[in-house]
């Protein structure tokens, strides 16, 4: 592979990049339609709480043996295996909602766990399909590129989703399971490569060996656990937010599709962070981006939660709160599949992203439980604070500080194994 070749011309990668689009669009579309389906239901946002607690719960507990299948399986079988089945299941409930426009939360709930739970395995073979098709020099490229294009997802699937329920809620659900479809189509199929010698004390006992040795990995590398720490406190508030302001604006009359750009509006503030992340993480350390992304995100979290009853303000500062994220992520990407080996890839992603997705069903969950008991202002008062804990432990833990980025690794491959 030529390293000078740019990225735009890396034909797998697009696919890859094109693959990935289309099942990220789908879950975008699903992060609005699964808690209208179900509040239009005449339920209450305590039992949409708890739908989306159940399916990001479905998404952890299969993480945890996702990478290890997908490094068995191969990326590509796994990812076109993720998107098939996603694509069935949400096949299922648009014939069910077809026949009962009003299903039982019980029934919604199963079948997106179900898909929630394939779709886990789309991340660790995307991580390793990146490792086989770019050079490592542009793996900061790369990343940056994942994640404009999870913000492109986010910004039009949104809108998509509440434009398409306001239509019929069947349809739109039919439409996520076109995009897995296409999806299943068109991820490319990288020539096999040769697998390294695993490292000493490596875990060579079975199926279940390598998921352990994924969490091994994870444990033996400070920075990587320090980020790990951080991503999955963060994770708590992210999450609430965007639900706490999906009831509020639907309790108060807000039409589906402006729910819809509204959760989608993050996702402007990323587009165009991801423009400049490729430059970021190639000058500044993951600790040093992480600071910024996560006190620009402080900050604008206290906006919202004084401004949130004027929806134009609640917007824009949803713009601004997303603005830095791009780049943080796009480093902790770089610099996680930059120090793990091909054949270990999808294992080490996973057990990072298993508790950096701890808390995500807890944060519907609590903002459901407090916005029907104390109400919208001072569930937003404790989102905020929830921010503040991984925003202090970035800012003066220093095995986050001190993250190598990607050119120090090149100087010096070892200086990430302490």
């Amino acid at each position: 592979m030529n390293v000078e070749e740019p990225l735009r011309r890396n034909r797998p990668f697009q696919r890859l990049v094109s693959a990935a689009l289309a099942s990220e669009f789908s879950s975008a579309m699903a992060s609005v339609v699964l808690p209208l389906l179900v509040l239009g239901a005449g339920e209450t946002a305590g039992i949409a709480g708890v739908v989306t607690f159940i399916t990001t719960a479905a998404a952890i507990v299969s993480q945890v043996f996702s990478g290890a299948i997908a490094d068995r399986m191969s990326g590509v079988r796994a990812f076109r295996l993720a998107s098939l089945a996603q694509a069935a299941c949400w096949l299922v409930l648009a014939t069910l909602v077809a026949l009962d426009p009003r299903p039982a939360w019980f029934v919604v709930a199963a079948i997106a766990a179900v898909a929630m739970g394939f779709s886990s395995l789309c991340y660790p073979s995307q991580e390793s399909l990146v490792k086989r098709l770019v050079p490592e020099a542009q793996f900061g490229q790369a990343a940056a590129v994942s994640q404009g294009r999870e913000a492109a997802a986010g910004l039009l699937g949104g809108p998509a989703g509440g434009a398409l329920f306001g239509v019929k809620a069947g349809l739109a659900i039919l439409v996520q399971a076109a995009l897995h479809a296409v999806a299943a189509l068109i991820i490319p199929s990288p020539e096999p490569v040769e697998h390294h010698d695993l490292e000493p004390g490596a875990a060579k006992g079975g199926f279940f060996g390598d998921v352990a040795d994924g969490f091994r990995v994870l444990a033996g590398n400070r920075h990587l656990r320090s980020i790990t720490i951080v991503a999955s406190l963060m994770n708590l508030p992210m999450a609430s937010l965007p639900f706490v302001l999906i009831v509020y604006y639907q309790s108060r009359g807000f039409s589906d599709a402006l729910i819809g750009v509204m959760s989608s509006c993050i996702g402007v503030g990323v587009v165009a962070g991801a423009l400049l992340a490729g430059n970021l993480t190639s000058h500044y350390s993951v600790g040093s981006l992480g600071v910024a992304a996560l006190g620009s995100y402080v900050v604008a979290v206290g906006a919202i939660t004084a401004v949130y009853s004027h929806f134009g303000w609640a917007c824009a500062c949803l713009v601004i709160s997303g603005f830095m994220l791009p780049a943080f992520n796009s480093a902790i990407g770089a610099y996680t599949i930059a120090v793990t080996p091909v054949e270990r890839v999808g294992r080490v992603t996973a057990a990072i992203a298993v508790p950096g997705m701890m808390l995500m069903p807890l944060g519907p969950l609590l903002a459901g439980a407090l916005f029907d008991t104390v109400g919208s202002s001072a569930t937003l008062l404790v989102v905020w604070i929830l921010t503040l804990t991984p925003f202090l432990i970035a800012a003066f833990d220093p095995s986050f500080r001190k993250t190598p980025r990607l050119a120090e690794l090149s100087d010096s491959p070892e200086a990430d194994r302490s």
